[in-house]
C-alpha cells in the first residue's frame, strides 16, 4: 500500500453517486469511515443495497453492503 489521494463514495444499486464521504490525502494504515446514512444532501436514504467506492491512484474498488435504518 501507499500513501496517496484516496476519495470514497458511497454508490446506489444502479451505480449512482449518492455521495461523496471523503477526498483526501491519507497515510499507509488501517482508517475508519462511518457514513449515517444520508445522501449528498443531507436526506436519509432507504435501507437497501449499496457499494462503498474507494478510488486511489492505483486503482478503484467497489464493495457492497446492506444499510439497515
Amino acid at each position: 500500500y501507499e500513501e496517496g489521494p484516496v476519495k470514497i463514495n458511497i454508490l446506489n444499486l444502479t451505480g449512482e453517486q449518492v455521495v461523496t464521504l471523503q477526498q483526501a490525502h491519507h497515510p499507509c494504515g488501517h482508517h475508519q469511515i462511518i457514513w449515517q446514512g444520508q445522501n449528498g444532501q443531507g436526506h436519509w436514504v432507504p435501507s437497501g443495497v449499496y457499494f462503498a467506492e474507494f478510488v486511489t491512484l492505483g486503482g478503484t474498488i467497489r464493495k457492497k453492503f446492506v444499510f439497515l435504518r
